[in-house]
């Protein structure tokens, strides 16, 4: 899919992006934007289905006495769906970037962690500290809480901006 005659790269090609014989993978942008479309592709699902299924749990005669009220869909939309699905929209959320710091199995598959560097993540870098060459134990304990302590820090900020606005 992305070397230089894959699909991805013939498609740029053929909209003039990139030069004939551009490769995605060897390019640092193009392996970065690369795992984030294949990061979107797999876990959109997942986040869509649990928006689904709050939005199906909206009492539908919120949206009918709003109707009566002479309420715009905007109104609606502002007023009625968006402070219902706020819980929702935050649990997503801390979901989403927890499981960015968690970030290996793309980046490893798709690149290695190349071009050079450019897409190693911090859990594919402990992995490496951990398992490759010489293994440091203690670094990488240390690596993982500081990632622990970071999801906690980002979780707890979500939360607190969350419950602000009610």
């Amino acid at each position: 899919m992305a070397y230089s005659d894959g699909v991805l790269s013939t498609i740029l090609r053929g909209l003039n992006l990139v030069a004939s014989d551009f490769n995605v993978l060897q390019d640092v942008w193009g392996a970065r934007l690369l795992i984030v479309f294949v990061c979107i592709w797999a876990w959109s699902g997942f986040y869509i289905l649990i928006l689904l299924m709050a939005m199906k749990n909206i009492d539908p005669m919120l949206y009918k006495a709003a109707k009566i009220d002479g309420a715009s869909t905007i109104t609606i939309v502002r007023k009625i769906l968006l402070p219902t699905l706020k819980p929702i929209l935050i649990l997503i959320t801390v979901l989403a970037t927890c499981s960015t710091f968690q970030l290996y199995i793309e980046s490893v598959i798709i690149t290695k962690g190349g071009p050079g560097m450019s897409t190693l993540t911090l859990v594919s870098y402990l992995y490496k500290k951990s398992y490759y060459y010489v293994a440091q134990y203690g670094y990488s304990s240390a690596l993982a809480i500081i990632i622990f302590t970071i999801c906690i820090v980002v979780t707890s900020i979500l939360f607190i901006l969350g419950r602000k606005h009610e």
